[in-house]
């Protein structure tokens, strides 16, 4: 990376994939899940996967595996043959077919408070040619075995169907961790948005961060 000097931002948000549970029913629950803008959900074989358990367990099969219609990204649908009065149950949201792909999470059971889970990608330093992101996805993936990583693109959102400027590869395997795209070349007063894909596919974007210079 390069060891120039550090530059500000102007502007900087972020954006994340989320899930949560909006009502429990007597044999199940209703879910709303908010995606990133450009998502296509149907398309891009966006699924819920459903386990009885505390943790998103990678390597046991759910219970449950829900694709998502529709076109858009935001949405709700309702889970059934569950009983929630009884059992705990956590449900991943995944920007794709498989359960590595899962980067949101809602967790329920009797007598307790739901806790959700969202991936989220923060910019942590820029230089002119390089910027530093911090990374946090569900705990227990692993981004190597996943093949994640994350892409950069000129504009305020990341795209779905445009190659990105640089794409660089998580080579930690833990959840959480930092990444380093080098060799940029970061032009003042261009916006630019920085995206975590779960996988290889570029459809897979979890979460990301838009920020401008100068």
């Amino acid at each position: 990376m390069s060891q120039q000097n550090a530059l500000s931002l102007t502007a900087a948000a972020s954006e994340s994939t989320l899930i949560r549970v909006a009502a429990i029913t007597g044999d199940g629950a209703i879910l709303t899940y908010s995606s990133l803008p450009g998502n296509d959900p149907s398309a891009y074989g966006n699924v819920v996967a459903v386990w009885e358990d505390s943790v998103i367990p990678y390597s046991k099969p759910p219970l449950q595996k829900i694709s998502i219609n529709g076109n858009t990204p935001k949405g709700s649908l309702i889970v059934h043959n569950l009983m929630p009065d009884k059992s705990e149950y956590i449900f991943g949201y995944a920007v794709g077919p498989r359960v590595g792909d899962i980067c949101a999470y809602a967790y329920i059971a009797p007598d307790k408070p739901e806790i959700d889970f969202s991936s989220t990608l923060k910019l942590t330093l820029i230089t002119p040619d390089s910027i530093v992101l911090s990374y946090s996805l569900p705990p227990g993936c692993d981004p190597v075995q996943n093949s994640a990583s994350v892409a950069l693109w000129r504009g305020s959102i990341g795209l779905y169907t445009k190659p990105p400027l640089a794409n660089q590869a998580i080579t930690d395997d833990a959840s959480t961790g930092d990444v380093v795209l080098d060799n940029l070349q970061i032009i003042y007063g261009t916006t630019y948005t920085a995206a975590i894909l779960m996988t290889h596919n570029q459809t897979s974007m979890a979460a990301w961060v838009t920020f401008q210079i100068g």
